[in-house]
């Protein structure tokens, strides 16, 4: 029980528990499924892909990426969709399909480039309906796949590369061997705990021939550009001619010492040319502070590292290039499927060759950097797909021209944060690409675009903070502490990273460098490096506020928070496991760690928060995978840090936590995003829920809720920025509620906003993407305890008490949300159909003002009020406003009995050409009579046109009028002035036609005997 609740919620709850009143009702994922997350992007701001498939043509293409999933196009690129988004993991690291059975796709998880913010796998998932379903495979050990490669001959016969744990020794490190179709599995390659494969290749003529690069790589704990250690022993080639039976280490002509990441690559056109990209220990300087691994002075050799080629399918090699970007990361050597002598490199960027790899030249193309996958088509060679940081991009004519495929929403944000413009704007930083700001929601029917998102600052992106004060400043990083001030106006920057003082050591700051700006002062900033350093001004001056609070010569402070309830009363947690608190803004500082249960040690601080509802509690998460430990770890404390208390409950036990927030305003409320999934509790973290209807399974890395809107909006690191409109439901959302019939939740202030009225965008055919935009108008939400047994209405309600508008509702079991569009009823138009070209006919938007939602359900009527803004972009006097409004009813009530004249008319004048059409065919018709009908038909011809004329006239009225939001003009309302006296003086000859033309043409035709069909109004 949570120290600080009030005594009235402590009484209410033990209430409720009490044996009389049952087992309380428990808050299950199914209850929240109508509680829908939208995708907002931004596109085209970055995203890893890692590998690339193209099968049974080549318009049919998969691409797998680092943190997104699987995505395909059957149609050359032009239209993608994701077919990997509710499996248990979204990193994968390897694609295969082969031509003969397109449909059938293997799946390697878990990215293989062992970079610090990479994301592991659960192993090899296979589908065989094109990707509507998968089944995982096994091997779920293996966290990360390198390569799969399939038996062209015999497809059930599958090999698997596997690079094992990147954050420690694990037995699974290998290549695997699958002869019935994922059903087993045999381990035919292994050398020892720390070495994994990375890479594998088929001999294109003989499957039994296979290459596999094994490495020997382990990353520390810590969050720096390079492994610990990226090269040893166990690396090398291997080579099998028996199917994986057995294999024997390639060595001749290549380097003798330790090596490290090794790419394949073997000709198709000529199998026995084979290709190898090799690291050695001093292959490039590694990325560290020391000198520790920088490449001898002088000519490069063999010894060194680089492009290898063999010419008799590896068993002599042959040093031909030094070329070797950033192995680690890269290490990926492709060979044109035509030309034994066209090779690409690809890294940071694109080299190629055509002397067999003696010498390649860099090329020059516009498309983002860092290089990891790179398909070449068999069937003509200038045809390209290349995979990289910053997405996919496609050639024609080799590389000459390339296109960039911007419709996968890939970025891989850090963290989230929002403006109070209204719509508000998100803005967060995006694994090497960039910072970004961009709409919650736009005016454009089509949704949000890619042009309404704009770079805040260039280069690596992970924090961005706007002042909550002033939208148009924004602070931004890069890795390792590069924070700026970003003027939107004019769109510079001002660096304002912290520097030590002449003799000084130099400071030391995390990749992802944790700041924020203080909740009591928008000038004052906290940033985290060894120390903990403040500012008053924005940034441009720093004071030192801690003592070094690391204690590993690379730690570094990885999360830092200040609680709102009191300035100076600071939190900070270290990537090498400490946890400190001081509550005299850094005078003094209390090392809490100890307090911490159960840790099995030391473990990076994912996330320390603050209470902004007590003063003395903060929540607190680890993420132990850093130290190959991929347990959960939360807790909480009362008490300002001196005890902790582990809620993470009935949390997975392998999905570690990278952010917690509490409710806006509910202080049992808590989200949690982990490695895989959002989570909600409503009981302070005693029962957790998945929150993720709509979306996909990816890393939550930093969750926020929207001060004034109560948007939860999630950043992803794979799918760019994700929202749940109104998380009001999950505030209210109370065990007593729970145990309630039914209940209707307060609706937040609706804003009635109107679309823009011309867009650029309306004609962009497949080849585009747009976010989702919010439902226009009110949302609201109810509760049902069980599911309805009858139908379920919701009714709008003016402040008269009149119905303006009725809804109907789902009657689902747990939460039902619907939107109401501030449009009071629309018009019936039963003379019309659709509404033609222009659609359905809807109802006016409502004024400003206060309404009432009225749900009924089960028989009870439950009330709310909403309240409906103006949109503040439409200037409008209340006068003219009145006036409108007056109109609009007049227009209304003409249209009523406009559309119930034509539709008389229509009928009447249908039923006259049908006795006109009898009469004709009868005998012995005194001539009389069928002048008469002749002259009564062409009359009600006539007047059914004038009327329909009119009513066109009335419709086109109400559409002008209804879209516009300003007063009408003084042309539309003399229209109106003028087509209500058509429509009374049409109605008025309507009925004169009915009851009387129309009763004494009849008369005389009774009289004469003339056979007839009814004719009446």
């Amino acid at each position: 029980m949570r120290l600080h609740r009030a005594a009235l919620v402590l009484f209410a709850t033990f209430v409720l528990c009490l044996p009389a009143a049952g087992q309380a009702q428990q808050l299950d994922a199914s209850m929240l499924h109508q509680l829908t997350w939208r995708s907002v992007g931004p596109v085209g701001a970055g995203g890893r892909v890692t590998d690339i498939a193209v099968a049974g043509h080549p318009q049919h293409i998969y691409v797998a990426t680092g943190g997104g999933g699987l995505w395909t196009s059957d149609d050359n690129g032009v239209s993608w969709k994701p077919i990997f988004d509710h499996e248990d993991v979204s990193s994968i690291g390897a694609v295969a399909a082969i031509d003969a059975n397109p449909d059938v796709i293997w799946v390697g998880s878990g990215e293989v480039n062992p970079r610090n913010s990479l994301l592991w796998g659960d192993g090899v998932y296979k589908s065989t309906d094109g990707g509507k379903t998968w089944k995982n495979m096994g091997l779920k050990d293996t966290h990360h796949i390198g390569r799969i490669v399939i038996d062209p001959r015999h497809p059930d016969t599958v090999y698997v590369a596997a690079l094992g744990h990147v954050w420690g020794p694990n037995k699974e490190r290998g290549v695997y061997k699958t002869t019935d179709g994922g059903l087993t599995w045999t381990q035919s390659l292994s050398v020892d705990d720390h070495t994994g494969a990375v890479d594998l290749a088929m001999d294109p003529h003989d499957s039994q021939t296979l290459y596999a690069a094994m490495y020997q790589v382990q990353r520390d704990g810590f969050d720096g550009g390079d492994p610990e250690y990226g090269w040893g022993p166990g690396s090398g080639i291997y080579k099998t001619t028996d199917g994986g039976r057995t294999w024997r280490k390639l060595t001749r002509g290549l380097p003798t010492g330790d090596l490290g990441r090794i790419g394949l690559s073997v000709s198709r056109s000529n199998p026995s040319v084979v290709y190898a990209l090799v690291q050695t220990s001093t292959t490039v300087p590694r990325e560290t502070d020391t000198t520790e691994g920088e490449p001898p002075p002088g000519k490069k050799t063999f010894q060194n590292g680089g492009v290898f080629r063999s010419d008799d399918r590896g068993e002599t090699w042959t040093w031909v290039n030094e070329l070797d970007q950033r192995p680690f990361y890269f290490s990926q050597i492709r060979v044109d499927p035509n030309d034994p002598n066209h090779v690409y490199t690809v890294g940071n960027n694109i080299s190629e060759s055509f002397d067999g790899g003696h010498t390649f030249k860099q090329r020059r193309d516009n498309i983002h950097v860092d290089h990891h996958a790179f398909w070449i088509d068999p069937a003509d060679s200038r045809h390209m797909i290349d995979g990289d940081d910053g997405g996919v991009y496609m050639t024609f004519d080799a590389g000459a021209n390339w296109q960039f495929v911007d419709q996968m929403p890939l970025s891989q944000f850090y963290e989230v944060d929002v403006d109070m413009r209204e719509p508000y704007y998100i803005y967060g930083g995006s694994q090497d690409y960039c910072s970004w700001g961009g709409p919650s929601a736009t005016r454009n029917t089509v949704g949000i675009m890619k042009s309404d998102w704009a770079k805040v600052m260039t280069g690596d992106g992970f924090q961005a903070h706007p002042d909550p004060t002033d939208y148009t400043t924004v602070y931004a990083e890069s890795q390792y502490g590069g924070i700026v001030r970003h003027d939107v106006t004019s769109g510079q920057n001002v660096s304002i990273k912290p520097q030590p003082k002449p003799g000084e050591k130099a400071y030391r700051f995390n990749w992802e460098t944790p700041y924020f700006i203080s909740p009591h002062s928008h000038t004052t900033l906290y940033l985290g490096g060894n120390f903990v350093f403040k500012s008053v001004d924005r940034g441009d001056d720093w004071t030192v506020i801690s003592p070094d609070l690391t204690t590993d010569k690379k730690g570094t402070i990885s999360t830092i928070a200040e609680s709102p309830m009191k300035a100076g009363l600071l939190y900070a947690g270290t990537d090498d496991g400490n946890l400190w608190v001081t509550r005299d803004d850094g005078a003094h500082w209390t090392n809490v760690t100890a307090k911490v249960p159960g840790m099995p040690g030391k473990r990076w601080v994912s996330r320390v928060v603050a209470s902004h509802f007590h003063e003395g509690t903060a929540y607190v998460a680890f993420d132990g995978h850093w130290s190959n430990d991929f347990a959960t770890y939360l807790f909480e404390t009362t008490d300002y840090g001196a005890t902790w208390t582990s809620i993470k409950s009935d949390l997975p036990a392998d999905g570690p936590v990278r952010v917690i927030r509490e409710g806006r305003e509910n202080p049992d409320l808590l989200f949690v995003g982990t490695q895989f999934a959002a989570y909600v509790s409503i009981d302070a973290g005693r029962h957790w829920v998945r929150l993720m209807s709509g979306l996909p399974t990816q890393a939550v890395a930093d969750l926020i809720i929207h001060p004034r809107d109560g948007d939860l909006i999630a950043a992803t690191h794979g799918r760019s920025f994700w929202i749940l409109d109104d998380i009001e439901p999950l505030e209210e959302l109370t065990p007593r509620v729970l145990a309630s019939d039914a209940h209707l939740f307060k609706v937040r202030p609706a804003v009635a906003f109107a679309d823009r009225v011309y867009t650029d965008d309306q004609f962009l055919a497949s080849n585009w993407w747009h976010g989702q935009n919010p439902p226009p108008g009110a949302i609201l939400d109810y509760y049902l305890k069980t599911k309805a047994a009858g139908e379920v209405s919701i009714a709008i309600l003016d402040r008269s008490g009149k119905v303006i508008r009725e809804l109907k509702g789902t009657g689902d079991r747990g939460i039902n949300r619907l939107s109401w569009d501030l449009r009071g009823e629309p018009p019936t138009h039963k003379a019309g159909g659709g509404g033609g070209f222009f659609g359905r006919l809807v109802g006016p938007l409502v004024d400003p003002g206060t309404y009432t939602v009225r749900l009924t359900a089960g028989g009870r009527t439950y009330t709310t009020p909403v309240v409906v803004k103006a949109d503040p972009l439409v200037r409008i006097s209340e006068t003219d406003r009145t006036a409108r409004r007056g109109t609009l009813d007049t227009l209304v009530a003409l249209q009523r009995k406009s559309d119930a004249a034509t539709a008389q008319a229509k009928a009447v004048n249908a039923q006259l050409e049908a006795l006109k059409k009898a009469v004709g065919a009868a005998q012995n018709v005194p001539a009389g009579i069928t002048s008469d009908l002749d002259k009564v038909v062409g009359e009600m011809s006539k007047l059914n046109d004038a009327v329909g004329k009119s009513n066109g006239t009335v419709l086109r009225l109400y559409r002008e009028i209804v879209s516009s939001p300003f007063l009408p003009t003084g042309t539309q309302r003399r229209e109106l002035d003028d087509a209500g006296r058509e429509v009374g003086q049409h109605a008025g000859e309507l009925s004169t036609m009915v009851s009387k033309t129309i009763p004494a043409l009849e008369h005389r035709m009774d009289e004469a005997h003339v056979p007839r069909v009814a004719v009446g109004g």
